[in-house]
């Protein structure tokens, strides 16, 4: 059996003690629930994983490998997250923050906290934004996707591509194309995105500045 990603969530949420015996596993908290995720490298490693479950007296409530489908879903729900600002904390979740990489038009390049004040500063400039996710192939730990973020130009944006622009009150809509790339626990480690940025540049109305 190859190395698989699991998550396995319990109930109750478990303190700093709890977590300790399960080493190399990520926790996070799923309402009053703890999930556990993270890569095992063999049924003996789940196993394992299982019966210290059962030695804590710990209730488990559910178990699955995370595939493909899993991490298409991880990266719809982490661009609905981004664009409406909703739940911070649980965007985390979805990154390797230490380590993300972000590839952007013309050799631009971030990380996870300028990834994350990029999407802050959208959210300030645009009001009744939606993403909306097209064509989405996935193959191993890399799942490509077209996307598009709409949203109407209500206050400045200051980290438009020609640097902070005053808002002309139109309709805009960023047309995207991204590939993603997962670590061995799930969770986002690189993002290469292709945009026109001449067509962005021309509905903030750039070419007036």
């Amino acid at each position: 059996m190859p190395h698989q990603n699991y998550e396995i969530r319990v109930r109750g949420r478990l303190g700093g003690t709890f977590r300790t015996a399960f080493p190399g596993l990520r926790t996070r908290a799923q309402g009053n629930d703890t999930v556990l995720s993270g890569t095992l490298v063999d049924r003996a490693a789940l196993y394992g994983v299982l019966a210290m479950i059962e030695t804590l007296g710990l209730e488990l409530i559910e178990l699955r490998q995370v595939t493909s489908p899993e991490l298409v879903s991880r990266i719809v729900r982490a661009g609905e997250l981004e664009v409406s600002g909703e739940d911070q904390a649980e965007v985390d979740t979805y990154f390797d923050q230490e380590n993300f990489r972000f590839h952007g038009p013309g050799g631009f390049e971030t990380d996870y906290a300028g990834l994350t004040a990029y999407f802050a500063s959208l959210r300030a400039a645009f009001d009744d934004r939606k993403i909306t996710r097209g064509i989405i192939v996935a193959e191993g730990d890399t799942v490509a996707c077209q996307t598009w973020i709409e949203g109407t130009f209500t206050h400045e944006f200051t980290q438009s591509p020609a640097g902070p622009l005053p808002p002309n009150g139109a309709r805009i809509v960023m047309d995207l194309i991204s590939i993603f790339r997962f670590d061995d626990n799930g969770r986002l480690i690189e993002e290469f995105v292709r945009t026109d940025y001449r067509s962005f540049l021309h509905q903030l109305g750039a070419e007036a500045h």
